[in-house]
């Protein structure tokens, strides 16, 4: 009921993302031009099967959201039926992180901090459920370690 709280909450779910991706690119650029082809290809092709690898996840659990099995209506308007588990954002943002970690660790704590404030917005919004968050940072941590290092 508080709309100062709401504005906070929706401008964080959207605007997290964006700054991850314009990030992003700016990783891609930098490994590119200032550290070697090998470095630019991982931070693109690691994120890239990370994501395909939650977007069958979701379609093989198909698990409801929790505005549709609670019947609540959500902070963020969805429209969006199933696919909750894990969650896409986590694991893009928390995958995104890790390679902010494998060029530069104060880039990856700054990375992780907002993946963490994402996931946690998005269970305050009624969008995920805390393990959809949980088994997303699962995902990128062990993506991350299994390609990165």
């Amino acid at each position: 009921e508080n709309k100062l709280l709401l504005l906070i909450l929706r401008f964080i779910y959207y605007f997290i993302p964006v700054i991850t991706f314009i990030l992003y690119l700016i990783m891609i650029l930098y490994s590119f031009y200032y550290i070697n082809i090998q470095t630019c290809l991982k931070i693109i092709i690691i994120p890239f099967f990370s994501f395909f690898l939650v977007s069958v996840l979701r379609k093989t659990f198909n698990t409801l959201r929790p505005y549709e099995a609670l019947k609540i209506s959500p902070l963020i308007p969805r429209s969006k039926d199933g696919e909750s588990f894990p969650s896409r954002h986590t694991v893009s943002l928390g995958i995104i992180a890790m390679a902010g970690l494998y060029l530069n660790i104060y880039l990856g704590i700054i990375l992780w901090a907002m993946t963490i404030i994402q996931g946690f917005v998005r269970v305050i919004a009624g969008v995920h459920y805390p393990k959809d968050i949980y088994c997303g940072i699962i995902i990128s941590v062990l993506s991350g370690i299994s390609f990165f290092i």
